[in-house]
């Protein structure tokens, strides 16, 4: 097996908790993987990262980076990045949708809803 294999299996073993989930935290700390401790199951349900984009967007033009933070404010236990993430592939869906549009500028790009 590789080492990335064991380390998968070990890091889902840790995920489910229990007697199992401590001894691959300790097998994970033998290994050097580093493991943040925190499991997350759903930290956004079905639609709610397009929910919160388009209320942000119904302020005004913004950028991923701005939405990424009203995401953080509804579930601050997420990272910045994951939370950049979420933002993004929920602007990119309402892009394909047709119910926002980018527009590029010397900042960056600006999402605002569609006309």
């Amino acid at each position: 097996m590789q080492d990335r294999t064991i380390n998968n299996a070990l890091l889902a073993l840790a995920k489910q908790g229990g007697p199992q989930g401590k001894v691959a935290e300790g097998l994970l700390l033998m290994r050097g993987v580093e493991w943040s401790g925190i499991a997350h199951n759903a930290p956004l349900k079905r639609g709610m990262a397009k929910r919160i984009v388009m209320d942000g967007l119904r302020i005004g033009p913004q950028s991923t980076w701005q939405l990424s933070h009203l995401v953080m404010d509804h579930r601050p236990e997420i990272s910045l990045r994951a939370a950049r993430n979420r933002a993004y592939q929920a602007l990119l869906r309402l892009e394909d949708n047709g119910k926002v549009v980018r527009e590029g500028g010397p900042d960056g790009c600006l999402w605002k809803l569609a006309q």
